[in-house]
Parts: structure tokens; sequence; C-alpha cells
């Protein structure tokens, strides 16, 4: 009784003390004549450094409901490092061609739209293997991104 007693509060100051990353804010940047720029900021929001962190972002442009069968990674892991606690990264994903004044009157008209998702992977101090996932899609505006409704989880 007492062990298990002892092994709730260890994995209780575990749990408050481990590193906490994801998403912390995101920079659009949809121009015409330009590849559009979509930047992820990451955060450590824990209390101790994420170890050996790496990640990988992506997008995909449709129409409807974004699911997680839709998360196909086709850029490279990115290797991050240590992220120390409160401290920022930026992914960075640029669109392949330069948009249209078409692209862009399609995106405002919402007849489609385009989805930013990725996986950031770490360990803690503790040796405890963490990941966390994210999905955002672009508003009509063009200026800001809200969370989709599946594919936002940290474990």
């Amino acid at each position: 009784m007492a062990s298990e007693a002892l092994h709730a509060v260890r994995d209780g100051q575990r749990l408050d003390q481990r590193a906490w990353i994801g998403p912390a804010s995101y920079v659009l940047r949809f121009q015409e004549g330009s590849p559009f720029y979509i930047g992820v900021r990451i955060r450590n929001t824990g209390k101790t450094p994420a170890l050996r962190a790496n990640a990988v972002i992506d997008y995909t442009e449709g129409v409807g409901q974004f699911t997680k069968q839709g998360m196909v990674f086709r850029h490279k892991t990115l290797a991050i490092g240590t992220v120390h606690p409160g401290a920022d990264y930026t992914l960075n994903m640029f669109g392949t061609l330069p948009l249209t004044a078409h692209d862009l009157a399609a995106l405002r008209a919402g007849h489609h739209t385009i989805w930013a998702y990725g996986r950031i992977e770490y360990s803690d101090i503790f040796g405890s293997a963490h990941r966390s996932w994210f999905c955002v899609e672009l508003d009509r505006k063009l200026t800001e991104a809200a969370s989709c409704d599946c594919c936002n989880d940290a474990d």
C-alpha cells in the first residue's frame, strides 16, 4: 500500500516537472505572386528541457473535413535537439508554387482550404518518449488558423 502511494506521488511529480511541447502560435503569409508561408511556433511549456526533439510539418489542400488519414508527411523530419523550458522554435513551411489571384479568390470564397499539420516527438528528462500532434485550418481571411476538429493531441 505504501509502495503504491509512493509511486503515485512520484508519477505526479514527473507529470508536473516534465517537458510539454506543443504549438503556441501561427504565422501566415498569403500573397499573390509568392508561395504561401505557414510558420508554426512551438513552445516547451514544461518545467524541464525536452531532449532529442524532432518535428515534421506538412499541408494539404481540399474541401470538407480533415481526418487523420489525410496526414501524409512528404517532408523530411527536422532535428531540433534540446528545447529548454519556455523556449520557442519555429517550424517553417512554404507552398510549392506562387499563388495566383485565382488561388487567393478560391481560398477566400471557401471553394477549398489549406490544412497545416505536424508531429513533434521528444523525450523528457525521465527517459519517457512523448508525441504531440497538431492540425490547423486556414480561415477565409487568410490571416488566421483555427484548430482542426481532429488531430490535436499530446501524451
